[in-house]
């Protein structure tokens, strides 16, 4: 879903684009089952990010079910309570 479509503040819109720039690349182009983060900081700090980002897109579209694809934990996140269960 393109985030300039959606009601949302600038600070959130640039967020979102910045972290999907840091994830895009990830992809290794010339062999994809080899893309990834370079370190396990990395990937927690994009992790951490996309909680940031999934509380403020709940925060500022209240009219739709936001949820979060946690990497870490390996699922799909529809509330903070399903983060540890």
């Amino acid at each position: 879903m393109d985030p300039s479509t959606l009601p949302l503040s600038e600070d959130t819109r640039g967020a979102l684009c910045k972290w999907a720039q840091v994830y895009d690349r990830t992809l290794n182009q010339s062999d994809p089952i080899q893309s990834g983060f370079e370190t396990s900081e990395k990937a927690m700090a994009f992790n951490q990010e996309g909680w940031r980002l999934w509380n403020c897109l709940r925060q500022e579209l209240t009219s739709f079910k936001v949820v979060y694809f946690d990497h870490e934990l390996g699922k799909v996140l529809e509330d903070e309570n399903s983060r540890h269960t």
